[in-house]
């Protein structure tokens, strides 16, 4: 049993008038900071995925630019494939790689280890690039593609990804334009 205490009893403490304030103050700050929240992530993202599609964009043109130089010695002749350019143009194989692809920047681990000829097969079987080149000459129309995304089958989205992407292609000019996958060469 409790002994008695000499404090005296009092009622609940009473409500005042703005008491329903303490509840909404707060959720009227906290739902525009998380707006804001979402609001930078996205943009983040968007900015973040926009950074690797012109990462992969200049890795296509580096490639461009080998396929130019390999035509340039072979008289005006593309190569048959892109593991050609690894062993005559000294191409560097992150160039075969798409960042803004799933598996993107994934080079072998033992490339130090790669003969020159290891190197060009893996360029031809392992890039994120799809050469459709081959058998082409200098000097024929400008708007022909040569090497495109391996995004064309499944379309494939990296995990930042927000909806469908386009595919970026190559073309005989050296431009890389980003295009729908259903016009994409196949």
């Amino acid at each position: 049993m409790q002994e008695p205490s000499d404090q005296p009893i009092t009622a609940a403490p009473k409500k005042g008038r703005f008491w329903l304030l303490h509840y909404i103050v707060p959720v009227i700050v906290a739902v525009p900071m998380i707006g804001v929240a979402v609001v930078g992530i996205s943009i983040y993202l968007q900015f973040h995925q926009t950074d690797l599609r012109i990462r992969c964009a200049s890795h296509m043109k580096a490639i461009g630019q080998a396929i130019l130089l390999y035509s340039n010695d072979n008289e005006g002749h593309y190569p048959p494939d892109l593991g050609t350019l690894v062993k005559s143009q000294n191409i560097s194989l992150d160039n075969f790689l798409a960042p803004s692809m799933p598996g993107g920047d994934s080079l072998p681990s033992n490339l130090d280890q790669m003969t020159r000829n290891e190197q060009a097969d893996w360029a031809n079987h392992h890039g994120d690039f799809i050469y459709v080149g081959a058998g082409l000459e200098q000097g024929g129309d400008p708007s022909t593609p040569v090497l495109y995304e391996k995004r064309v089958e499944d379309n494939s989205a990296p995990d930042l990804d927000i909806g469908p992407k386009d595919v970026q292609v190559l073309f005989r000019d050296g431009h890389v334009e980003q295009v729908p996958p259903s016009k994409a060469p196949h």
